[in-house]
């Protein structure tokens, strides 16, 4: 089945094409798409001829047309196997729906629906959903890479100007909360969580998914055991149990070590 989804992407895509294509023509000769009507209120004439219809002197029907373009293109490319166009096709779909979005909510504040808007609004939802199916593999390379650059550059050398502790503290804080809410679990796994059969093994009647877990030590009250499989870990042990609270050793328990780029861990 998922090998037909490609055609389907082409098809919104020409879609999006003709839609957009005609609304530009449309605004060029000056001429308004005939779809008032005296029930709802479904009124083009409103919608594009609003002033949210024009950006900087271009209007919105022409950059929807080049989006859709350049869609083709990047699917043209993306089916070839073109690993930066496929990435391309991912990031420009998240573009289209963001715009969609703000698009309807538009919309919504002149109490008026153009249907050619409408339209090309479900294509991009539509091609967001499908490219993210087709190339979920790329999807998280992509995030994977971007986060990467992310931690790299920005939030590694904030995060090595405080104490190592607190920032173990706080990320174990933030991670418990997130794992409460459901959306939020789902929402990471959409970005994050990769499944493939070959990484998943059986051992002493366990199933892994994958073969990358956390080792005791890190969440030793186990405070992250409902968000850790939504970023991807197989596994996690936790602990550490006491037969009482006990508080550890002297601070400081955790030290950095930059030169082996790892961590010193003195809990006790």
């Amino acid at each position: 089945m998922k090998k037909y989804l490609p055609y389907l992407v082409i098809i919104l895509v020409v879609l999006g094409v003709v839609d957009a294509g005609y609304l530009t023509w449309e605004h060029y000769t000056g001429q308004i798409p005939n779809c008032h009507t005296t029930g709802w209120f479904i009124d083009c004439g409103k919608v594009l001829t609003s002033k949210y219809a024009v950006i900087f002197g271009i209007p919105l029907s022409l950059i929807g047309l080049i989006f859709y373009i350049v869609e083709a293109f990047l699917v043209f490319l993306a089916v070839n196997k073109k690993g930066w166009a496929q990435m391309g096709l991912i990031i420009s779909t998240f573009g289209g729906l963001g715009a969609s979005l703000y698009f309807l909510y538009l919309m919504y504040l002149l109490q008026a629906i153009c249907l050619y808007c409408l339209v090309s609004a479900i294509i991009s939802f539509l091609l967001f959903i499908l490219v993210n199916i087709i190339y979920s593999r790329e999807r998280i390379r992509l995030v994977t890479i971007v986060l990467e650059q992310i931690y790299k550059y920005l939030a590694k050398p904030i995060f090595f100007k405080i104490d190592p502790e607190k920032i173990h503290v706080t990320m174990v804080y933030f991670g418990e909360i997130i794992g409460k809410f459901k959306l939020a679990q789902i929402f990471l796994s959409f970005f994050l969580q990769y499944k493939n059969s070959a990484l998943s093994q059986e051992i002493a009647q366990i199933k892994f998914t994958n073969p990358v877990g956390l080792a005791a030590g890190f969440d030793y009250e186990a405070r992250l055991t409902q968000i850790l499989s939504s970023v991807n870990f197989g596994f996690q042990t936790v602990g550490t149990i006491t037969h009482l609270p006990f508080k550890g050793n002297p601070k400081p328990m955790l030290g950095r070590l930059p030169k082996s780029k790892s961590l010193m861990v003195n809990k006790g």
